[in-house]
C-alpha cells in the first residue's frame, strides 16, 4: 500500500525535530516570581513560561483539586451541592487553629457541600477544604491518594499530596502523615498547576460562579453565620482584564502563590504566578508581555490541508481533497507576517476507495503553526498537553473504479515493471 503524504512529513519533522513539546513558550516574561505561565485554555498552547517545569510548594490552590474531586463525585450522582456534611472532631479542632485560614465549623451542625465549597474558595478555609474531601473519600485524610491518582491520570507522576487544603503536614495536627516530616507540604509546577486549572474549567465550568465572588455568608461556628471576603483583589481591580478566579494561596516557603481565569485576545486563559510577593501584580505584567508580543492566528473548518491520491479511485489520475473539521486558533509572535502564518497538519494514511463526503480520514493529526525561524516555530509550538488536535476529512465522494479497470491497471502496472 502507498504512503502518501511523505514529503510533507519529512517538511514537519525537519522543521520541529520530532513532535514533542520543546517547553519554549512565545513569551519568557520578565517578572518577580520564581516561577510564572500563561496557557490558552482550549488549547493548551503555552503563551508564556518562566521556570514552568520548577515544583514549588503551592499552597492553597490545593483545594482546586479537592473541588474537582468534588465536582467529578456530583456529576457521577454520589453528592449534590446541598449534601449536608457532618464534619469529624479531627477536621473541626484544624478550623480553630490558630494562624490557618479558617471559617471555624462545629461537630452540632453540618455544613451543605456548597458551603464548605465557598469556604474553600472564597475564604481559602482550611477545614472547610478537609471537610470536603472527607465527603468525597469518606476519610479524613482519603482524598490525598486520591487527588495523587487524578494527577496521575491527567500525566502529573510522582507527586506526594499531604493535604487538600494545600497546608504542610505539620499543620495537619493529629491528621499529619506521621511517615514525612511536619515541613512536608504539596509542590507541583506551573505547568502542572495550568493542566489543573484547564481541566477544572473545561470539566466544570459552573465553578467560576463561586470562584468570581467576592464575598459570601456562610455558617460559623456551632449556631452563627460569617461574612467571608475574597483575598483575589484581581476580581475587582484587574489591572485591564477581567478576572473569574481562580485560588490564590500563600506558604512560607515561598510567600504568595496564584492561579487565574481570564481573557487575552478574547481567549480563555490560565495564569500561574509562584513564589512572588506581588503575585496580582505580576500577573497583570505578565499578561500585559503575552498581549504586546502575540497576535491570533485561526484555521477555519472546512480549510483544505492538501489534496491526496486515492487507491482503486474511479478516476485514478486526480488528487481529492482533504480538509479540517473544526476551527483551531493558535497564538503566533506578533512580529510573524500574518499573510504568511501557516497551519499544517502531520499526517501519513492510505486511502482506498469508495469513499463517501464527509468521511473521517485521519483522526486527531497534530497542528502545527509555521512563520518564522526555527526558534520562533518551536516556542509557537509548545503545549502542556500535546499538540491540538484536528480530524482531516473527505470534501467529496469518491467512488471505485470497477473490477475491470482495477484488473486493467494492475496489468499495466505489472508489465510496467518488466520492462523497467
Amino acid at each position: 500500500m502507498r504512503k502518501w503524504l511523505t514529503g510533507l512529513l519529512m517538511t514537519v519533522v525537519l522543521a520541529f525535530g520530532v513532535a514533542t513539546p520543546s517547553y519554549a513558550a512565545i513569551v519568557t516574561p520578565t517578572v518577580d516570581a520564581q516561577a510564572a505561565a500563561v496557557v490558552d485554555v482550549q488549547t493548551g498552547q503555552v503563551l508564556a513560561d518562566k521556570n514552568g517545569n520548577k515544583r514549588i510548594p503551592i499552597a492553597s490552590i490545593s483545594k482546586l483539586l479537592t473541588v474537582y474531586l468534588v465536582e467529578r463525585a456530583i456529576e457521577a450522582g454520589k453528592l449534590t451541592m446541598d449534601t449536608p456534611v457532618s464534619v469529624p472532631a479531627s477536621i473541626v479542632a484544624i478550623s480553630t487553629e490558630p494562624g490557618l485560614a479558617n471559617v471555624p465549623l462545629s461537630t452540632e451542625r453540618t455544613y451543605t457541600v456548597r458551603e464548605l465549597t465557598e469556604m474553600a474558595l472564597i475564604k481559602s478555609a482550611n477545614a472547610a477544604a478537609l471537610a470536603l474531601g472527607y465527603a468525597v473519600s469518606g476519610t479524613p485524610t482519603g482524598v490525598n491518594q486520591e487527588i495523587q491518582d487524578l494527577l496521575t491520570s491527567w500525566g502529573i507522576d510522582d507527586t506526594t499530596i499531604v493535604s487538600g487544603a494545600g497546608l504542610t503536614n505539620g499543620d495537619m495536627g493529629a491528621l499529619k502523615n506521621p511517615n514525612l516530616g511536619d515541613d512536608v507540604e504539596n509542590e507541583l509546577s506551573a505547568r502542572e498547576l495550568a493542566i489543573v486549572g484547564r481541566h477544572l474549567v473545561e470539566d466544570y465550568p459552573n465553578i467560576t460562579e463561586i470562584t468570581s465572588m467576592t464575598s459570601a455568608v456562610v455558617p460559623s461556628g456551632a449556631t452563627g453565620t460569617e461574612t467571608i471576603k475574597n483575598s483575589n483583589s484581581l476580581l475587582t481591580d484587574g489591572h485591564g482584564y477581567d478576572f473569574k478566579g481562580l485560588k490564590t494561596g500563600y506558604a512560607l516557603s515561598v510567600h504568595s502563590t496564584f492561579i487565574g481565569l481570564t481573557k487575552l485576545a478574547n481567549r480563555d486563559v490560565i495564569t500561574v504566578v509562584l513564589g512572588s510577593d506581588h503575585t496580582f501584580t505580576q500577573t497583570a505584567a505578565m499578561l500585559d508581555q503575552v498581549k504586546a508580543a502575540t497576535q491570533v492566528v485561526t484555521l477555519k473548518k472546512g480549510t483544505q490541508m492538501q489534496r491526496v491520491p486515492v487507491e482503486e479511485a474511479k478516476d485514478g489520475h486526480r488528487r481529492y481533497p482533504l480538509v479540517t473539521n473544526k476551527t483551531v486558533t493558535l497564538f503566533a509572535p506578533k512580529a510573524w507576517d500574518k499573510a504568511k502564518v501557516n497551519m499544517t497538519i502531520r499526517s501519513n494514511h492510505d486511502m482506498i476507495a469508495p469513499i463517501s463526503k464527509g468521511h473521517v480520514v485521519d483522526h486527531n493529526e497534530n497542528l502545527f503553526v509555521d512563520g518564522g525561524s526555527k526558534a520562533e516555530v518551536r516556542a509557537a509550538n509548545d503545549f502542556v498537553d500535546g499538540f491540538p488536535k484536528v480530524n482531516l476529512i473527505m470534501n467529496e465522494d469518491v467512488e471505485q473504479a470497477s473490477t475491470l479497470v482495477q484488473w486493467y491497471r494492475d496489468a499495466k502496472r505489472v508489465i510496467s515493471n518488466l520492462f523497467d
